[in-house]
């Protein structure tokens, strides 16, 4: 592990050093033109949650709510598969992953309703050598029923310094419904890292998804290597149509964004950056950042959430229309509840245990 001031320096000079082990830093180029659609389609916090859903070392279990607080034992699980998970319209939906294959789940049941295997973007894989998977690193159900996957994949190419390895990350939009091979309706690259040794751009890769009120589209890229931040970040205009082709707004930067994973946007249009484990630059704790939603640029957080006992935090957080955040804790073996508002150091409202959860999402 770097020391804080090397963190720091990497972070600060995205756009020079760190830039030089990426491809194609700016990625998703804007694309002329604004949308027009009067569709708008946001994921919101819930006002009508019922459940907090959970993935864990058992599947997926759903803890019934009593005023925002999850009551166990879980009255559901789903076994089988994990994270990462969605839950959203039209019908209360259950997405669930296990390698590259979703699983939807109607509100309620624990069988398999329909499966939509995830692929690899056309163009980079059928010109190339082989494309692996990285894997689904994130899902997001919109309010037309849009399912939205962060996918991973490397890919062989040739560039001027000869053969390389692309790793890559994208934002792959379905119809609602979408099932077995479906292509998505769009697909565009959310992050990326190019190199000539395998070893830079080896190990753990996550992301996050969120849509704020305005129906654009954040999402969050990181891996544990070189190139951990080539764009941490990412505002896509805008997904009122997501079939529509997106337009790049630009990356969000900072000290509240170190390593970034889970995203979520509560009714007040304020966006939670999950950095999940020692990555603190101050203290090497777990912590939440909370920006606006519709921040872009190098900036400080406007207030920093850090939980007591919190030891590491899943890949993907929730947050309720009442102001609550469910966290994960994969090495504590808990989901913490904890209040949006304030800041610094919080208290959990609640400790829900549970066998090494990683994703929690809230739904009806």
């Amino acid at each position: 592990m770097k020391s804080s001031n090397n963190w720091q320096l990497i972070i600060t000079l995205i756009s020079g050093a760190v830039v030089a082990h990426c491809s194609g830093a700016q990625t998703a180029p804007p694309v002329a033109g604004a949308q027009t659609s009067s569709s708008v389609a946001v994921e919101r916090p819930a006002n009508t949650a019922r459940f907090l859903y959970v993935a864990d070392g058992n599947g997926i279990e759903r803890f019934a709510l009593s005023n925002g607080i999850p009551k166990p034992p879980a009255d559901l699980t789903i076994a089988g598969v994990g994270a990462p998970i969605a839950t959203g319209p039209p019908h209360g939906s259950v997405f669930a992953t296990s390698g590259t294959t979703i699983y939807e789940y109607a509100r309620g049941s624990n069988k398999v309703g329909t499966t939509l295997k995830v692929t690899a973007g056309y163009y980079y894989c059928h010109y190339s050598w082989s494309c692996p998977s990285l894997g689904v690193g994130a899902l997001l159900v919109d309010s037309l029923g849009y399912l939205y996957v962060a996918y991973g994949y490397d890919y062989k190419t040739y560039h001027k310094y000869g053969n390389i390895t692309i790793f890559e990350w994208d934002a792959q939009i379905y119809a609602p419904g979408a099932s077995g091979n479906a292509m998505p309706v769009s697909d565009f690259e959310i992050g990326n890292c190019l190199s000539r040794f395998d070893e830079y751009c080896a190990g753990s890769a996550f992301s996050g998804l969120a849509l704020d009120a305005n129906g654009d589209l954040r999402s969050s890229y990181w891996n544990d290597m070189k190139c951990h931040s080539c764009s941490p970040v990412r505002a896509i205009e805008d997904e009122k149509d997501p079939t529509s082709s997106p337009q790049y707004l630009g990356g969000l930067k900072g000290s509240g964004i170190a390593f970034p994973n889970g995203l979520a946007v509560d009714t007040n249009d304020e966006l939670y950056v999950d950095n999940p484990s020692n990555t603190d630059l101050n203290s090497g704790k777990p912590f939440i950042a909370a920006y606006p939603a519709a921040a872009t640029g190098y900036r400080s957080p406007d207030r920093v959430l850090k939980v007591k006992g919190a030891q590491s935090f899943g890949a993907g957080i929730a947050v309720s229309s009442t102001g609550l955040l469910y966290i994960p804790d994969t090495t504590a073996n808990a989901v913490y509840v904890v209040r949006s508002s304030g800041n610094g150091l919080h208290r959990p409202l609640a400790t829900l245990s549970a066998p090494k959860p990683t994703d929690a999402k809230l739904g009806p």
